[in-house]
């Protein structure tokens, strides 16, 4: 919750979601549009540029994008937008 909600970009809400086959509801930070943070839809190659020299008050956003994605595949959940970020911002 510190992490994702000290800037004022998103908006924490509850949703419906699809889990194993099963619908349930899950806590889901989504972007406000109109906050001056929101950079927008970027070219693919430009978001991995970001993400590559990226770096804030926790850390490198590769790291926090590397470790995103293994924990998504530990969960199950496969998100292959994720994996090609993190194919593009580490060159592989």
């Amino acid at each position: 919750w510190a992490r994702e909600m000290d800037t004022g970009v998103y908006d924490a809400r509850w949703l419906k979601v699809r889990a194993d086959g099963r619908l349930v509801t899950a806590l889901a930070f989504t972007v406000d549009r109109g906050h001056a943070h929101y950079a927008g839809r970027l070219p693919p190659e430009r978001t991995a540029d970001i993400v590559r020299k990226g770096v804030g008050a926790r850390g490198r956003n590769l790291d926090y994008l590397k470790s995103l994605v293994e924990h998504l595949d530990q969960l199950g959940l496969k998100d292959g937008e994720m994996h090609r970020l993190l194919k593009r911002a580490t060159g592989t």
